[in-house]
């Protein structure tokens, strides 16, 4: 029916083009448009990469950059017992891509990757080839 209406109104057009038309022809597309695409349904993430990512990290394999790593809820996180510090910011949700980055002045960033479960990530330097496996000791830290 809705393209029997279509082409009615495309005849029309041509004898008689009327500001009524082209709404009724617009409403109907919209409705068209509105039944046949379904929308897209995302539902809300149950949890954020920072909580997902938050506790403290062992190295499965790479340097000792990381050794004794300590994500907390806020985001913030330490290493080395403190002596490295920074905050996490996510890179991409989707991919579970989060960057940690140091307050040091040096630039480096670091992309890790959470695996779905939150109990492994792998990560780069993006300034070098350095990689690093880390897996997840401990849940989220109270603080305490």
């Amino acid at each position: 029916g809705g393209q029997m209406l279509t082409l009615d109104l495309f005849f029309f057009n041509q004898l008689c083009p009327h500001p009524m038309i082209y709404a009724a022809l617009q409403e109907g597309l919209e409705h068209i448009g509105r039944i046949r695409t379904p929308r897209a349904s995302t539902p809300p993430p149950v949890i954020g990469l920072a909580e997902m990512a938050a506790g403290e990290w062992e190295t499965l394999s790479g340097d000792t950059s990381f050794q004794g790593l300590k994500i907390h809820l806020d985001g913030k996180f330490e290493c080395e017992h403190g002596r490295l510090s920074g905050m996490i910011t996510t890179v991409s949700a989707a991919d579970r891509k989060i960057s940690l980055k140091r307050k040091k002045r040096d630039n480096h960033e670091y992309i890790f990757e959470l695996d779905e479960d939150g109990l492994r990530m792998v990560g780069q330097c993006t300034k070098s080839s350095a990689s690093w496996v880390l897996t997840k000791a401990t849940g989220p830290s109270t603080g305490t």
